[in-house]
């Protein structure tokens, strides 16, 4: 995959050529998809753009859902493409989830424990299910299956490190101000990055998603003292958020096929109130809403889109963004990892970004992380699991590689990959660093 040549420039809306527009668009927000606050019990976690579908029903109420229902939702609303989706979720799954279940939850699992037993069925099309298949199936805790699998999955708002990181676009850092909570919006860092909507009051430029990346990642630096950038959570999955919100919650009008994000949208895709006298407030955890009259976009969002076109700009507005390491003695001292020991001499924080280094890299970190995880959680019984998941990455990350395959990709010892004990960031929330 080659980088583009304006990928030192932050641009404006960066159009994706989205000329044509039709009314199969709308994205239905009546009836069974009405939207309905979340109530006691039900699951919602940092993801606002989950917490919308599940609000909507398009995701299971209760804040738990299943691979295919992901995969499918993100679809069918956000118009992500097919395998984009399934990528996405499927690390979800799989940070979150139980190892061997189907399911996971968008927020925390603990607080959805009774939801599971009675709404898993209801998702997934199985009838009345054993303990043991449970615990298999659905992330039930108990004894049998806890045993052999490790506990169930915390859900998606403990995925601190591996999937979920620090410096997103408003929530609190976990381990901070708001203590154990990654979920909740930091009010203030809506409101500093809502006073920058252009004059027509939208945020059709893209430089300031590039630029509120910036301010956040110095602002983790300066005030988080346990701040850590993980190699998939902080590098990619954070700055994939602030493009995710630009290019997802952009409504694709009759008039502005090709997006536009008012302050309105924004803020009913973040939870936030705007009150008559213009002043904004939070509506609490998980009351995101699409709008109504919304369109979704008419071209998928693809993974190739977002690292070619996308994620340069986010780069650029702050390149420490791929320096794996974090904050060691307080605030204001990050130290990075060497990214030649990380991998073996193969690659550097000069090469990274040449050619198809950076998709090699990422291909070979999750093919790397999802081995030990499988190979620690279960002693090796289960590795064929990882066959399966490496056809998936084989398939999506060989349409990055300028040959087609990933065949060509370089391996490296990864020696060092879970040895971050200079990091309290990773002492204080330990867990698979993809």
């Amino acid at each position: 995959m080659s980088w583009p040549s304006h990928a030192t420039q932050p641009s404006k809306r960066q159009s994706s050529g989205q000329t044509t527009w039709s009314a199969s668009q709308l994205v239905d927000v009546t009836g069974a998809h009405a939207y309905q606050a979340p109530t006691a019990g039900q699951s919602r976690g940092p993801c606002p753009a989950q917490n919308a579908l599940a609000n909507h029903g398009y995701l299971d109420r209760s804040g738990f859902t299943t691979l295919l229902q992901c995969t499918s939702a993100n679809v069918q609303v956000y118009n992500f493409s097919a395998e984009f989706a399934a990528l996405l979720c499927f690390i979800a799954q799989f940070t979150g989830g139980n190892l061997l279940g189907l399911t996971w939850a968008i927020g925390n699992d603990s607080s959805v424990d009774e939801t599971i037993k009675t709404a898993c069925p209801t998702v997934l099309p199985l009838g009345p299910l054993t303990p043991l298949e449970g615990g298999l199936i659905c992330g039930v805790a108990n004894p049998l299956t806890d045993a052999a699998l490790g506990t169930p999955g915390s859900g998606l708002a403990q995925t601190v490190n591996s999937f979920e990181g620090p410096h997103s676009m408003f929530q609190w850092d976990w381990g901070t101000k708001n203590g154990l909570d990654a979920s909740t919006i930091d009010i203030n860092a809506f409101r500093n990055f809502y006073s920058q909507a252009l004059p027509d009051g939208t945020f059709d430029d893209y430089a300031i998603f590039s630029r509120n990346h910036a301010d956040r990642w110095q602002n983790s630096v300066a005030t988080n003292p346990c701040f850590f950038n993980a190699p998939f959570a902080g590098v990619v999955a954070a700055p994939g958020g602030h493009s995710f919100a630009f290019r997802m919650f952009s409504n694709h009008t009759p008039e502005k096929p090709d997006g536009t994000l008012t302050k309105e949208t924004l803020a009913s895709f973040f939870s936030v109130k705007v009150n008559p006298d213009g002043t904004l407030s939070g509506k609490g955890l998980g009351r995101e809403q699409i709008p109504a009259k919304w369109y979704r976009r008419s071209k998928p969002y693809t993974l190739q889109y977002f690292l070619a076109v996308d994620y340069p700009p986010l780069l650029a507005a702050e390149p420490r963004t791929l320096s794996i390491g974090g904050n060691t003695a307080g605030v204001n001292t990050f130290t990075g990892f060497d990214m030649g020991d990380l991998t073996g001499g193969v690659y550097n924080s000069k090469n990274l970004l040449n050619g198809d280094n950076f998709a090699c890299f990422y291909y070979r970190l999750l093919q790397l992380s999802i081995n030990w995880e499988l190979d620690n959680a279960v002693g090796g019984a289960l590795l064929t699991v990882a066959d399966t998941i490496g056809g998936v990455l084989n398939s999506v990350f060989g349409k990055l590689i300028s040959t087609g395959s990933v065949s060509g990709c370089p391996t490296y010892a990864n020696k060092s990959l879970h040895s971050y004990e200079q990091y309290c960031g990773v002492r204080n929330k330990p867990g698979a660093l993809y």
